[in-house]
């Protein structure tokens, strides 16, 4: 089981999360500790935002968390939904080049429609749907943690190295 936190959501948002963006999430960040930060900043400036966190089980994406006032909340995705494709492209290992290409194009403002498998409860309806969601800046506080967890990741390749 793997939680995935939004860059990829943000590739989706969204799509997919753990942001590693010096490396896209797709690989180990080899950039020196300042330069991987200024990179970080820099890519993160003009990223359209999502707001989910997911994990990915048994090939499927499922949300784990919406954040409160996010842009995934004012479009009604919910904790549990199971996200089947942005942009009418399928969540799937064979589709991992589009995706990236796709995720790359995510700017604020734009509008990213998501395939959403919604699972049924209470007084909720289940059942597939569509889902559109207008990216936003990325929240300081976001960066600030996100840009945190990378740098941890250096300090500890840093440290191995010693």
């Amino acid at each position: 089981m793997k939680k995935i936190s939004w860059i990829w959501v943000l590739a989706l948002g969204v799509v997919l999360a753990t942001p590693t963006i010096a490396g896209d999430g797709y690989e180990k960040c080899t950039a020196d500790t300042q330069t991987c930060l200024n990179m970080m900043v820099s890519n993160l400036k003009d990223r359209g935002w999502v707001g989910i966190e997911m994990e990915e089980e048994d090939g499927k994406l499922t949300i784990l968390r919406v954040e409160d006032d996010s842009p995934a909340a004012e479009s009604g995705l919910r904790q549990g939904d199971v996200l089947l494709a942005m942009n009418g492209i399928a969540f799937s290992e064979e589709n991992h080049d589009r995706l990236y290409e796709a995720k790359k194009n995510m700017a604020v403002g734009k509008t990213v429609t998501y395939s959403v498998d919604r699972q049924g409860c209470c007084h909720i309806k289940g059942g597939k749907s569509e889902v559109e969601v207008t990216l936003a800046n990325i929240p300081d506080e976001i960066i600030a943690k996100w840009v945190g967890q990378h740098m941890m990741d250096h300090a500890a390749i840093e440290l191995a190295k010693n």
